[in-house]
């Protein structure tokens, strides 16, 4: 298969993925997707949560690995476009109305199935603990350095 076919194929992905949401939100009159959007991920989308605007920033993965912390890892370090000082990270640490979701093909390895959102989702914060053994480190590495948690 060549790059061309591959490239095409997850593109073909990603718009299914945006798609979905947009099916998902058709009764909502302010909800907005958009593929590809300046500065963004793969799809945005964009609609009011009790009476709050909010925005989703989607990132569809057609991959035939597994989803674990690394990859996790390497998702959240995904740098905004045209900017080397800023990952998805950086995004929502910065904005409370923002939300990361990453939808990929591959199947969810058990590392990162805390991380998961449930068959009934829709919209609130997944939150995993954070490791609990005293003196264990949690840390998500980019380009940019790391960020990094040490458990006390």
């Amino acid at each position: 298969m060549t790059i061309a076919r591959v490239a095409q194929d997850k593109f073909e992905y990603q718009d299914l993925v945006g798609l979905l949401f947009a099916l998902a939100g058709l009764d909502d009159a302010t909800l907005e997707v958009r593929s590809e959007p300046d500065g963004g991920e793969d799809v945005e989308v964009r609609t009011t949560i009790s009476g709050a605007g909010h925005v989703f920033d989607l990132q569809a993965k057609d991959e035939q690995a597994g989803l674990d912390l690394d990859r996790l890892a390497l998702h959240l370090a995904h740098p905004t476009p045209h900017r080397a000082d800023e990952t998805l990270l950086d995004r929502l640490k910065a904005d409370a109305e923002r939300t990361a979701v990453i939808v990929t093909s591959g199947r969810l390895k058990d590392d990162a199935l805390a991380f998961a959102a449930p068959d009934d989702w829709t919209g609130q914060s997944v939150v995993a603990s954070a490791p609990s053994a005293p003196g264990a480190d949690f840390e998500i590495r980019s380009d940019n350095g790391p960020w990094h948690r040490h458990l006390r």
